[in-house]
């Protein structure tokens, strides 16, 4: 079970999402793949735009759970049962194209035959990161949250937006 918030957001709109999520000193980023644990926790996005990064709040959530792939020599983050918001940002490569993006949690997860239940606090501090994104939107696109640079971006490409009032 999980929760979700998708969006459309250009380069800027990222970055000013970013600054937001970090400003709480006690928010950690994480990119998977790492050679260790302690690679895991970076300092900026990675440059692959494909690749997720998680938020981490360590003043309400247990360090997150790390997985070892043997086959990829590499740690991944156990997104299931960590407390950790999953940031997938834009995916397009091509410039006339705009993907779309999301932050996502898992709220419970099944353990010994039974659910396990994220904490409250956990929820409530993705809650408050998915109220900036609609706050900070200038509109919709189907079930989509568009952010200001991605709006002039449709406007360019004569794309719909539903503008809020």
């Amino acid at each position: 079970m999980g929760k979700q918030t998708n969006f459309f957001m250009g380069n800027r709109d990222v970055e000013e999402f970013v600054q937001f999520v970090l400003k709480n000193k006690d928010v950690i980023m994480i990119a998977d793949g790492q050679k260790s644990e302690e690679e895991c926790i970076v300092d900026t996005l990675p440059e692959d735009r494909y690749a997720s990064v998680y938020f981490w709040n360590k003043s309400i959530s247990p360090f997150p759970t790390f997985e070892y792939i043997e086959k990829r020599k590499c740690f991944l983050i156990d997104q299931i049962v960590s407390e950790v918001v999953q940031f997938s940002r834009m995916k397009s490569l091509n410039p006339s194209l705009l993907d779309e993006g999301r932050i996502w949690i898992g709220t419970a997860y099944v353990e010994n035959d039974a659910w396990v239940s994220k904490s409250k606090r956990f929820i409530l501090w993705y809650e408050s990161l998915a109220r900036w994104i609609k706050k900070q939107s200038v509109g919709k696109r189907d079930f989509y949250y568009v952010m200001k640079e991605a709006a002039s971006w449709f406007r360019e490409h004569g794309k719909e937006v539903i503008f809020k009032e």
